[in-house]
């Protein structure tokens, strides 16, 4: 950032207690990912138009961490006891993955290989 440069900050959504915390956000074919959650209450929500949130469908979970665009474009999500999941249609309906783990998984990536990596808990690493 140079001096001639100003940060611009516009509140989009006030700080609120029920919803958690956004711990990662992503942008994608122009529209803002955000994914997090605390308490037991995991939250996954987009914007089309970088303005106005709206949550979208979940698998059960007690939270969600973490997630990456598939090769075929589909959403992965990652989250608490072991959750991964796939979702074809801009999440609107999920597929579960059992990984046979209960660790909570907090990142995950594609390499250029297409192949993905889990991080969570207590340095656990799956691929």
């Amino acid at each position: 950032m140079t001096n001639d440069s100003v940060l611009q900050v516009s509140t989009l959504q006030q700080a609120h207690s029920d919803s958690g915390y956004f711990g990662h956000l992503y942008e994608r074919d122009g529209r803002i990912w955000a994914i997090g959650g605390t308490y037991c209450s995991a939250v996954l929500a987009v914007s089309c138009d970088a303005a106005h949130f709206h949550q979208r469908p979940i698998p059960a979970t007690s939270g969600l961490r973490d997630l990456a665009w598939a090769d075929d474009g589909g959403l992965l999500i990652v989250g608490e006891y072991g959750l991964k999941a796939h979702s074809a249609d801009q999440a609107a309906s999920w597929t579960t993955s059992d990984l046979g783990t209960g660790a909570c998984l907090y990142t995950i990536v594609i390499d250029d290989e297409g192949v993905i990596w889990i991080g969570g808990d207590d340095g656990l690493l799956l691929r």
